[in-house]
Parts: C-alpha cells; structure tokens; sequence
C-alpha cells in the first residue's frame, strides 16, 4: 500500500495510515524509505499508536 500511495500522490501529499498494536517502529521505516517525511503518530484512547500521517517529500 505505502509504494503504491507514493504512485498516486504528488510532492506535498498526505498519506493516512492506522497502525495495529506494535506496528509503529516497522511502519514508519517503510514509510521514511519509500519517500515521505513529517511523520506524526497520533495515539488511540488507550494510548496506543493509532495514526500515522506522513508527507511526500
């Protein structure tokens, strides 16, 4: 999906992701290696990392 996205944005793009328990250290390093930046993880109310945004650089 992250390769895919990078397809199908343009440079300043947004791309959203919900994250599973234990998946945001794996996530943001595909996300970072397939050319986004800004990456911001927004916790769920448990405290959980829920949402990833990212920007394509």
């Amino acid at each position: 999906m992250i390769p895919a996205a990078r397809g199908l944005l343009v440079r300043g793009g947004r791309l959203m992701l919900e994250l599973g328990a234990g998946q945001e250290s794996d996530v943001r390093a595909l996300v970072a290696d397939a050319g986004f930046e800004s990456l911001c993880i927004k916790p769920d109310l448990n405290g959980i990392p829920r949402l990833l945004t990212a920007v394509l650089r």
